[in-house]
């Protein structure tokens, strides 16, 4: 059995997609990756200027979307960090 490869472990960065590209990959609203990025997921390159796109590794995102799954099926209720 392998090893699962770290989210840190650099890598050949594999397709890019803009938000709407990204969104229509995962079969998610752009305002639901909206909310993803802000809880953590990942973003090659971030828009420079509103109406700049903002650029994914569809690779990162979807380890990053089923690795955020599992943590949330195991833990659906997460309590608040005592350190705010």
């Amino acid at each position: 059995m392998s090893d699962p490869v770290p989210a840190e472990a650099p890598a050949a960065h594999g397709a890019l997609a803009n938000r709407v590209q990204m969104a229509a990959i995962l079969g998610v609203a752009k305002t639901t990756l909206d909310e993803w990025v802000k809880r953590g997921c990942p973003v090659h390159g971030p828009a420079r200027a509103k109406g700049s796109p903002a650029r994914f590794d569809v690779a990162r995102v979807v380890r990053w979307r089923l690795q955020d799954a599992m943590r949330r099926a195991w833990d659906p209720h997460p309590r608040p960090s005592p350190l705010g």
